[in-house]
């Protein structure tokens, strides 16, 4: 089968399937007499079992790895397990990292006030901040708030402007 066959039958693009084959994710397509890649059924296969593993967030290295294990004939579940149990860790820690920064957001959020620009607690608090709050929540460090200087906020927010 041609390349947009392929596609779409795999609901992918056809750059991906260049692209997995230039990598070495994908077997090389056989060449037909006009030069055009010819894919059966095995292509087929292992480009769902990518675009699968890609789904449940393995990264590239982790497909890799997955793919070899599944052609290695010796391979056992208990490797196919301990490389789920890794990725599993993975996912943990990037939720926490995800419920940490919701929480900064929700406390930006909270000290929301229908004020003027010059007036937003948000803007202040992320204006006087020395690093990003996501580096900061990673870090489980709090958000220290600036202080509130009305006359100060404007000079640090706009450098150079009246």
């Amino acid at each position: 089968m041609r390349i947009g066959r392929l596609a779409d039958s795999c609901d992918c693009s056809r750059e991906t399937i260049r692209y997995y084959e230039k990598i070495g994710l994908l077997p090389p397509a056989m060449r037909s007499s006009n030069g055009y890649r010819s894919y059966d059924a095995s292509h087929q296969k292992w480009l769902m079992f990518i675009l699968r593993s890609k789904a449940l967030g393995f990264s590239q290295n982790e497909v890799r790895r997955l793919t070899n294990l599944a052609d290695t004939p010796n391979s056992t579940c208990k490797d196919v397990h301990r490389l789920i149990l890794a990725h599993i860790d993975d996912v943990r820690a990037r939720l926490r990292d995800l419920q940490q920064l919701e929480s900064s957001l929700l406390r930006l959020e909270a000290k929301c006030i229908d004020e003027t620009l010059h007036e937003c607690p948000v803007i202040d608090e992320l204006m006087a901040t020395p690093q990003p709050l996501a580096m900061r929540a990673r870090a489980s460090h709090p958000v220290p708030s600036p202080e509130k200087s009305q006359s100060s906020a404007c000079a640090r927010r706009f450098p150079g402007q009246a």
